[in-house]
């Protein structure tokens, strides 16, 4: 699933940006989000993921 474009080039600014709202939702610190932080941030985006999108989205290859 991707949501940009591959040749979307972000500048500085912006990447600081997503790191620092990453953060915000990556509670225990641990550098990924688990599917409890990733539904928070999806749902603060106004999205409404099934708890089987989640496990999707989370799952490692």
């Amino acid at each position: 699933m991707s949501f940009l474009p591959l040749s979307v080039k972000l500048d500085e600014d912006q990447i600081t940006e997503l790191r620092e709202i990453f953060r915000s939702f990556d509670k225990n610190r641990d550098g990924s989000l688990t599917q409890l932080e990733l539904g928070s941030f999806l749902r603060s985006v106004e999205l409404k993921p099934s708890p089987e999108q989640l496990k999707a989205l989370t799952q490692k290859p």
